[in-house]
Order: structure tokens, then C-alpha cells, then sequence
């Protein structure tokens, strides 16, 4: 082989290098992110059943959220009920 089959050959075996190391990048942002929006559902799941987060019951006023049994909005003042 001439010195110009040689050079093909590497340059070959770098971009297939290169190749592998994105896809692998990507795999792993790929698995932390779907760590990190499960990590958020399950955060989510907690405040929900703690009742620290009433979804459903927003001031018609400001969008704020509200927890059950509150009359009026702790951001804006507005009834809420």
C-alpha cells in the first residue's frame, strides 16, 4: 500500500472514532434527561399527595396556584373560592 492508502485509512478510522464518541455523548444527555424528568414527576407525585400543591384550584385573578380550604390568594389577595 502507497502512503496515500495509509492516510486514507486513518482518516477513515477518525471519522468512524469521532462518529462513535457523539452517538455515545448523545446516549448518555439522552439518559440524563430522562433521569431528570423523572426525577421531576416523582417530585411532583410527592407535593401532590402531601398537599402542598393543589392542582386544579388557580386564582381567577393572577393564575396563581392555591391550596385547598384558602379563600383568597396569597400572591395577589383575590378570592379564590
Amino acid at each position: 500500500m502507497s502512503g496515500m492508502d495509509w492516510m486514507i485509512i486513518l482518516l477513515y478510522a477518525l471519522i468512524g472514532g469521532i462518529l462513535w464518541t457523539l452517538w455515545t455523548i448523545q446516549g448518555l444527555i439522552r439518559k440524563g434527561f430522562n433521569e431528570v424528568i423523572e426525577g421531576l414527576q416523582s417530585i411532583d407525585e410527592r407535593l401532590a399527595k402531601s398537599g402542598a400543591v393543589s392542582k386544579g384550584k388557580t386564582c381567577p385573578s393572577c393564575g396563581a396556584s392555591a391550596k385547598e380550604g384558602e379563600k383568597f390568594c396569597m400572591s395577589c389577595g383575590g378570592k379564590v373560592e
